[in-house]
């Protein structure tokens, strides 16, 4: 954040926050198909919806919307244009450390 202030670091939380969704969802996954039996219909099928949408984090198709795929390109996408302005910029400790030096 220091070096791109907080506004563009919000791409580097977003990408925390999947990858605690996805361990979020295999701690409950595993908590989840060990589970068969219910009192009623209504338990069972709240149940399998759960694990459905907890499936989907892993499996691409499951729902029909993805609902990691299309956060996780919007991230990659906003970190790659933050990053190469960054490392392609002349006032950075990069771009210091980097320019090309002058012979003669």
């Amino acid at each position: 954040m220091a070096q791109i202030g907080k506004e563009k670091a919000e791409p580097f939380e977003e990408l925390r926050n999947i990858v605690n969704e996805i361990f979020i969802s295999a701690r409950m996954l595993s908590q989840l198909w060990s589970r068969r039996h219910f009192r009623t219909r209504e338990q069972e099928d709240k149940h399998y919806k759960s694990i459905e949408k907890h499936e989907a984090i892993f499996y691409e198709g499951i729902e029909e919307e993805d609902p990691i795929i299309p956060r996780i390109n919007k991230v990659v996408n906003e970190i790659e244009i933050t990053c190469k302005a960054i490392i392609s910029g002349k006032g950075t400790l990069h771009g210091f450390l980097n320019r090309p030096l002058k012979r003669g």
